[in-house]
């Protein structure tokens, strides 16, 4: 297993601070019910996102055979053979196009529907890709840091990643350097968010730069998510911050109580789904925001790291521990109607 940093400073928690996360009492408002669907006892899973409920990719962590990677049809889950080793950290599916995922060493990888390859980025092998977001095909971005600082953004055409310039947009951390960047996403192919350490939110794209929103405090912002004009993200340090964009200003929506959040996801009908520490789920819209109880047992260890909203009206999320470097653990649940379920590691 390929070794170095697994998990950025920011992850690496105290969890006696954040206490016990717990699982709310309200049940969601719709159909369905909750179940774990796949479980890795040797890798956490990081990422996950697809195209139906019948095309959805779990990313995670090496497990000594190489990143875990399962996808699943619908009918049965598999996992896939990407042919690098090193952490997968996210996953982000074009629709009726390629899959890209993003982790350890500098790594970008493409699936192309038939097999993987590995795209040439202009980081050290220290860089580690934290978050992936593709407008199409030829417009890629990919954030991350080195060490847990030194942010960056690169951007890939179709031909070749570029390292695009900050300058001078990211504010200094204590230690001198820029702050970490972990994810990225876009409401449009010119309107492009990313999120890191330190408060970090930038806005922009490749062809126009980008500028900074926000930055302060000690809240790491882990997550971004955008469907039309709606973008969310969320984050926190020993308590869990949501924000939301409006008119091009951050207005705080952080449900009351929330623990640390690592995973949004805003679904087709305009409701925002974010998960977090101790199996917390939170749903709601328009900024009214409700605990959801998914029924499961969950240690105090345990973390949801991402959450996505499938057009038909699911939602799954991936996690593990994800909180400290081992990244074991790997858990995924799912709600809506009944589907395959994996247990890697028995």
């Amino acid at each position: 297993m390929t070794t170095g940093m697994r998990c950025p400073a920011a992850l690496v928690l105290a969890l006696g601070a954040l206490g016990c996360g717990g699982n709310p009492a309200s049940p969601p408002a719709r159909d369905g019910a909750w179940s774990f669907v796949a479980r890795s006892t040797g890798a956490a899973f990081l990422g996950v996102s697809g195209t139906s409920a019948s095309d959805v990719w779990l990313a995670g962590a090496d497990d000594g055979d190489g990143p875990v990677v399962l996808h699943c049809d619908g009918r049965a889950w598999e996992r896939r053979d990407t042919g690098v080793t090193g952490d997968l950290w996210w996953v982000n599916t074009l629709e009726g196009g390629s899959v890209f995922f993003g982790g350890a060493n500098a790594t970008v990888l493409r699936y192309d529907g038939a097999e993987f390859g590995k795209l040439d980025t202009p980081g050290p092998a220290a860089a580690t890709v934290f978050g992936v977001w593709a407008a199409a095909e030829d417009d890629v971005y990919a954030v991350g840091s080195i060490d847990g600082q030194n942010g960056f953004i690169w951007h890939y055409d179709g031909t070749a990643f570029e390292a695009l310039s900050l300058d001078g947009g990211l504010p200094l951390a204590e230690s001198g350097e820029t702050p970490g960047l972990f994810k990225v996403w876009g409401s449009s192919a010119s309107d492009v968010w990313v999120v890191g350490a330190n408060g970090v939110v930038l806005r922009g794209s490749a062809t126009d730069g980008f500028s900074l929103v926000h930055a302060g405090g000690s809240d790491t912002l882990f997550t971004v998510h955008a469907r039309g004009e709606q973008v969310v993200m969320v984050g926190g340090s020993s308590s869990g911050v949501l924000l939301a964009a409006e008119d091009g200003a951050l207005v705080d929506e952080t449900p009351a109580g929330a623990p640390l959040l690592q995973g949004v996801s805003v679904a087709a009908d305009g409701s925002v789904w974010a998960v977090g520490y101790g199996g917390s789920v939170y749903h709601g819209k328009d900024g009214h925001f409700s605990p959801v109880d998914p029924g499961l047992d969950f240690t105090a260890s345990e973390s949801l790291h991402s959450v996505w909203a499938d057009p038909d009206g699911g939602v799954w999320a991936a996690g593990g521990n994800v909180l400290t470097p081992a990244l074991d653990d790997g858990l995924a649940l799912h709600f809506g109607a009944p589907v395959p379920q994996l247990t890697l590691g028995d």
